[in-house]
């Protein structure tokens, strides 16, 4: 079996450095990057927290009839790059890294243009062409159709979606619904049949816990570990009882411009638990989502929740009292 592929180190130099604040639209080129996979991609898609991307490599042999052709202008580093749109695949949010090529505005001046990445509408007409088997945009320069004796070309657009395996596995990280039937941890608690102050003093946890879990809301794992005890299970059930988190503040805790903060975080933290970026992540959710939960009964019932504030807010407090530099706690 080919060995995963890894950018070329000119390539990879170019794209180290200050990651991007940017949010992620439809034709951005981006370096991808989760645990040990670094990849490059171009988006076709977005749907809140599950991004879709064509894998783009520097080597043309791998682009089909559905590859268009990047020039050499759309990086600084001067090298042609294809989009392998027929290999596309759906990556979480959280490992956009850096924001390599943006996508393309529109010109009247030919010269530019075809500098340019393709327009986030031919890219998405192409992506859309290859999932209905229709012909892509004519407008564009593409690769040759593969053919059954194209063995070596199909063993390496093997290789390239594997390189994508790490990036795509990742949404598994992110907390859901377990599998099979759970008990919601609000039924959990009521089924005891104690009264607020009673489950308190049992559990060594504030009445505000409690409150917060009949009301709909999460609790962190270190509250679930004493909980678990009142409730005569395990810590890890107790989790999986859970309400889900909100969908907005999976994407608002996602979003790349806070890789930098987390990445310092995770360093800075006393709790071995906590030394990766992406326990940071999930820990600011919960942490979150509690403070959120405890304000729920003098907010209206319809009022949004503004998730990508408070987690801004959050993380500008938490990274105050770190010894950083200033450009990281932007």
């Amino acid at each position: 079996m080919a060995e995963p592929t890894r950018l070329a180190p000119a390539l990879f130099a170019l794209v180290q450095g200050e990651t991007e604040r940017a949010d992620i639209a439809v034709g951005q080129l981006w370096r991808l990057r989760w645990e040990d996979a670094t990849e490059l991609g171009v988006v076709v898609d977005v749907d809140r927290w599950w991004v879709t991307v064509a894998p783009v490599t520097t080597d043309l042999a791998a682009a089909d009839e559905f590859s268009p052709l990047f020039p050499p202008t759309v990086t600084a580093l001067n090298v042609a790059l294809t989009a392998c749109i027929s290999l596309e695949c759906v990556v979480p949010l959280f490992v956009f890294d850096r924001q390599v090529a943006p996508a393309s505005r529109p010109t009247l001046d030919a010269t530019r243009a075809a500098a340019q990445l393709p327009s986030p509408e031919a890219l998405r007409d192409i992506w859309l062409a290859w999932r209905r088997g229709d012909n892509p945009p004519a407008d564009l320069v593409y690769g040759t159709a593969l053919d059954d004796g194209d063995l070596d070309r199909r063993e390496l657009r093997t290789t390239i979606a594997t390189s994508f395996t790490t990036l795509v596995g990742a949404s598994s990280c992110a907390p859901a619904d377990p599998l099979g039937d759970v008990t919601p941890l609000a039924e959990r608690v009521n089924n005891t049949g104690l009264a607020l102050s009673r489950l308190a003093a049992q559990s060594g946890l504030t009445r505000e816990v409690f409150m917060r879990i009949k009301q709909g809301g999460r609790v962190t794992a270190t509250e679930a570990e004493p909980l678990a005890q009142l409730l005569e299970t395990d810590v890890r059930t107790v989790l999986e009882s859970n309400p889900p988190l909100d969908d907005d503040l999976v994407m608002a805790v996602s979003r790349p411009r806070h890789r930098p903060a987390l990445r310092a975080l995770a360093q800075h933290d006393s709790d071995e638990r906590y030394r990766t970026e992406d326990t940071q992540r999930w820990r600011i959710a919960e942490t979150v989502a509690s403070q959120a939960a405890r304000s729920v009964a003098n907010a209206a019932v319809d009022a949004p929740t503004h998730w990508d504030t408070k987690v801004d807010n959050y993380l500008q407090l938490r990274m105050a009292v770190l010894p950083l530099n200033p450009r990281d706690r932007q």
